[in-house]
């Protein structure tokens, strides 16, 4: 069972404003285009072949870039967003995924 954090040193931004924050960039997201170079097709290949999850993916290699100090902010801020928006619920509200080589009772 995934658990919330307590992350009382992040700044906080209200739940209110965040959700709209949130909402803005997914509008703008979905108005652009990502550009598919020759990375992006390694990735897509990994997604495809590895398992790698491409949004988690993105994710971690922004917080890899980010200089040790702006880490240390940025992070506690992340949990923080995680549990203002109730993120925890919404993927324990998702189906089980099949685990390969185990029946799953439908034929």
């Amino acid at each position: 069972m995934l658990q919330k954090t307590d992350t009382p040193q992040a700044k906080q931004i209200s739940v209110n404003k965040l959700k709209k924050l949130v909402k803005a960039k997914e509008n703008a997201r979905k108005q652009s285009h990502e550009i598919n170079g020759g990375v992006g097709g390694q990735i897509s290949d990994a997604c495809e072949n590895d398992n790698l999850d491409k949004v988690a993916f993105s994710i971690a290699c922004r917080l890899e870039r980010m200089s040790p100090e702006k880490l240390w902010v940025t992070l506690p801020a992340l949990l923080f967003y995680i549990d203002a928006l109730d993120l925890h619920t919404k993927a324990e509200s998702a189906p089980p995924l099949p685990v390969e080589g185990e029946e799953t009772g439908e034929e």
